[in-house]
């Protein structure tokens, strides 16, 4: 599928969570890996994150798949991709973030403690495998995921 049509998305729909499948999911180019156990909450966040160029794989699978050997991983597969969706509160701090904003700004406009808004931070740098907010906000302008 993807020599024939690079720009597809491909999605996974598995009961298998092993970490070998996984593996052979990324190098083939899934985008992404989805238990059917969790089919009804992830299709959707699956599909709208795909449409803005993201990918779902659960944390808990990439975790076990990269401890036992991330040689077998090709880095350029994960590339552009996201451990999780973002949640919408995520996506308000996220956005923010791209327009320069402190956390005190943050959570000011949104009404929340400052301690709030530094553990959405914290949750969206590893949902989008980065180690800071300028890897952050760059990612996600590289992504779509906000417009400017």
């Amino acid at each position: 599928i993807r020599q024939q049509q690079p720009e597809t998305a491909i999605v996974v729909l598995t009961v298998n969570d092993a970490e070998p499948f996984l593996i052979e999911a990324i190098k083939a180019g899934a985008a992404s890996y989805i238990l059917k156990e969790n089919i009804s909450e992830q299709l959707v966040n699956s599909i709208r994150l795909l449409a803005e160029g993201g990918s779902l794989i659960p944390l808990h699978l990439l975790q076990q798949a990269m401890a036992k050997d991330s040689e077998d991983i090709n880095s350029p597969y994960l590339e552009g991709r996201l451990l999780e969706p973002l949640t919408e509160k995520e996506m308000e701090v996220l956005t923010r973030l791209v327009q320069g904003m402190k956390n005190q700004e943050i959570a000011d406009e949104l009404n929340l403690a400052k301690a709030t808004i530094k553990k959405r931070i914290q949750s969206i740098l590893s949902k989008m495998m980065v180690s800071d907010r300028t890897q952050a906000a760059l990612k996600a302008v590289k992504l779509n995921l906000v417009n400017l």
